[in-house]
């Protein structure tokens, strides 16, 4: 198994993507870039891949860091929205496990969605939260910084940073064997919690949880979490992770 992983996607505009994912203990960098163009037929896109600039990744000391080049680079293709690439990262030439990327194009007016393994019955662990263009209240005062992005991110943790406060996390499954406390709940596009002496609201323009109701929300608080490279001086940052163990240290 491999461990200490962490990766994302940074945009220049538009239409240009830096996706990538660092091994932290190897000091590996996989990754690609990616232009998506529309072409004039209705809901289709050309889609072009290269390697990844990794000038554009923000990475703290990015000499340090070794590139890894994919298998093999898609040529360039055209799509329509709904359509699914299928993108090799790693192959283990031992072994042949991968590691792959399924990218969905998003076109309109449908949206369509895949994903990977066997299925399995849905569990509050399946759960993901979803945090678009959240703003932040501390004690129903509004924090006046606005996130590094104006993007939506979603997954089974959710988290934000303050400057001067730290990074909580936050899961609708408890976790107690890594330390979240039942804290607050998700309502719609509102999530709250308290933690010490200060209430804490998110609101986003979206639904943040999957379904209707209300439910109740585990919280994870890192007070000596600090931003690195690019985001160090950032007062306020959010993002998400698949699992809970790649972001407690």
């Amino acid at each position: 198994m491999i461990r200490h992983i962490s990766g994302g996607v940074v945009t220049d505009d538009k239409k240009a993507f830096h996706r990538y994912i660092t091994l932290n203990q190897s000091k590996m960098l996989l990754g690609y870039d990616l232009v998506i163009e529309p072409v004039e037929a209705e809901n289709t896109f050309r889609v072009s891949f290269g390697p990844p600039s990794v000038e554009s990744l923000r990475l703290k000391d990015p000499g340090s860091w070794s590139l890894a080049p994919l298998p093999r680079y898609p040529p360039p293709q055209t799509v329509r929205g709904g359509d699914t690439i299928v993108l090799d990262l790693m192959v283990n030439p031992l072994t042949r496990q991968k590691i792959v990327d399924y990218l969905v194009v998003r076109g309109d007016p449908r949206r369509s969605y895949t994903a990977s393994g066997p299925a399995h019955a849905f569990t509050a662990a399946d759960a993901e939260i979803r945090l678009t263009d959240p703003q932040i209240t501390i004690n129903g005062k509004l924090l006046d910084s606005r996130a590094n992005l104006d993007v939506s991110v979603g997954g089974a943790v959710g988290w934000f940073y303050i400057a001067g406060r730290g990074r909580f996390l936050s899961s609708l499954a408890p976790h107690e064997q890594l330390g979240f406390r039942k804290s607050g709940e998700v309502r719609g596009s509102t999530l709250t919690f308290t933690w010490g002496s200060d209430a804490y609201a998110l609101n986003c323009n979206d639904r943040i949880a999957p379904g209707s109701g209300g439910y109740d929300v585990y919280v994870f608080y890192d007070a000596g979490y600090r931003p690195k490279g690019g985001d160090s001086k950032a007062a306020f940052l959010f993002g998400a992770a698949d699992r809970a163990e790649y972001l407690i240290r």
